[in-house]
């Protein structure tokens, strides 16, 4: 009943072409690239919903065991040039060999945990629409992705990853610093506050063939074992630091991270949800992970309620004190001052979940958030 619920919602949405009628409209520019997902009603948060408004998709959950499949898709060609700030990877020829899965159990806030790409030459740049995007074979699909590293990128010194991800219809082209009408919200905003760290924007898959209806359903597990496979690109071919894996999206990105959440807590430290959901919580790894999570209590396209699911979820997992919270008020620029929860005395140590409800917005990124996930991430 559920599933039905959200490929009835997904059809209206296709059929009328009216992605921001799957959303509150009046807001930021649809992604570019074709279907630009839902619009926001701040104005300038990408697009993206995917889920049915009751809440009923499974759109998180997928079929991914929590092991991983093997992927195909080696290093891609080395020696190009960065430009613009630097980029990474090859759209070219996908590898082949693979490795199964990527990165390395976290623990707390630690030193930085490098990898076998620290003093590895740069790959050709991959970090735009005319250098192209990085490709990788994952289980017999190409699988593609932007890599912008930061302006002082160093190959001997570790850096953090933070994985963007777009919501539904959107593009990983429309999250660039260079994409269409993006504004502050490129890489929603997160860069500023992260310098130093590497932004890898992968692209999903359209849900139906020649459709732009792109996104993270994970049917078979194919997105988390997309994820694994970055992962281990990134350690082969690039210094970053494996201690400090991030992921952040809205919503259908937001419904990714959280599953990431659900599925990779020992391979990510954190993550940086707006408007997502966790539909699902079957094949989740019951390792702590910390997260910021905000969400409108008036979105009818993705409600509420599956936030507060993977909220309730995470902090089971880090072993959080319900009752023993504090507070913190930020400020929304349409919407005012915003009181958000802070569950930080967990027995799993360092791994704090920050919940910020927004009363009356609807499927919408309040003005804060890229600020804000770029605070709590640099704190880990």
């Amino acid at each position: 009943m559920r599933m039905c619920r959200s490929l009835c919602w997904l059809l209206v949405c296709l059929l009328f072409a009216l992605p921001p009628a799957c959303g509150k409209s009046g807001g930021g520019a649809a992604g570019s690239g074709g279907a630009g997902g839902e619009s926001s009603e701040t104005g300038g948060g990408p697009g993206g919903g995917g889920a049915s408004e009751t809440g009923g998709a499974s759109a998180a959950g997928g079929d991914s065991g929590s092991g991983g499949r093997t992927v195909s898709g080696g290093a891609m060609g080395s020696g190009g040039a960065t430009s613009a700030g630097g980029a990474t990877g090859n759209g070219g020829a996908t590898g082949s060999g693979g490795a199964t899965g990527g990165g390395a159990a976290v623990t707390d806030a630690g030193p930085p945990v490098a990898t076998s790409g620290c003093g590895a030459p740069l790959p050709a740049a991959c970090n735009n629409t005319t250098t192209g995007s990085c490709k990788l074979d994952v289980n017999g699909k190409t699988r593609e992705y932007f890599v912008v590293l930061p302006t002082e990128y160093d190959n001997s010194t570790p850096a953090p990853v933070v994985f963007a991800y777009h919501g539904l219809g959107g593009t990983a082209a429309s999250l660039l610093p260079t994409g269409s009408g993006r504004g502050g919200y490129a890489l929603y905003g997160v860069q500023p506050g992260l310098p130093n760290a590497v932004f890898v924007v992968p692209q999903g898959l359209a849900g139906s063939d020649g459709g732009t209806d792109y996104g993270w359903p994970n049917t078979g597990g194919q997105d988390i074992d997309f994820v694994r496979a970055m992962l281990t690109w990134l350690e082969t071919n690039l210094c970053v630091d494996k201690a400090r894996y991030f992921s952040t999206g809205m919503s259908y990105g937001g419904m990714m991270s959280e599953n990431i959440a659900c599925q990779l807590p020992d391979l990510f430290r954190a993550i940086g949800s707006m408007a997502g959901s966790l539909f699902s919580t079957r094949n989740c790894v019951e390792k702590p992970i910390a997260a910021w999570i905000t969400h409108g209590d008036a979105d009818t396209t993705v409600q509420i309620s599956g936030d507060i699911t993977a909220r309730d979820m995470i902090i089971a997992h880090n072993g959080c004190d319900t009752t023993n919270t504090s507070t913190v008020t930020l400020t929304d620029r349409t919407y005012g001052d915003v009181t958000c929860t802070v569950y930080d005395q967990c027995t799993a140590g360092n791994y704090p979940v920050i919940w910020c409800p927004v009363v009356g917005m609807g499927h919408a990124i309040p003005s804060f958030a890229g600020t804000e996930i770029a605070k709590f991430f640099a704190q880990f």
